[in-house]
């Protein structure tokens, strides 16, 4: 009877092993393929244009190096995908007026 119980529990111990096995090995193709879905990142700068007055006034008050402050934040998946989405539609509007008409 013990020599059955000891068995038994080296089966089941056997099975628990092997089922934490292959979970580790699944979650970590899992992160491997999303951090290498991720690794493009772009960058959108946005200013104001200064006229010309301005810019010389900016230039003759200011001695020191400029600076360029940028402020980042890291997009969901929707707002990923709404982007490319915009900026294919933009893109298929300017090759649309590109054309010349017929």
């Amino acid at each position: 009877m013990k020599t059955a119980n000891t068995f038994t529990s080296g089966i089941i111990l056997a099975s628990a092993l092997v089922t934490a096995l292959f979970a580790s090995g699944c979650a970590y193709q899992a992160t491997a393929q999303q951090q290498a879905s991720t690794s493009v990142q772009t960058v959108t700068v946005t200013a104001k244009r200064m006229t010309t007055d301005e810019k010389i006034a900016y230039d003759t008050a200011n001695t020191t190096a400029q600076t360029v402050v940028m402020v980042a934040k890291r997009l969901t998946a929707e707002q990923k995908l709404a982007m490319a989405q915009e900026d294919m539609r933009l893109q298929a509007s300017a090759a649309r007026h590109a054309q010349p008409a017929a």
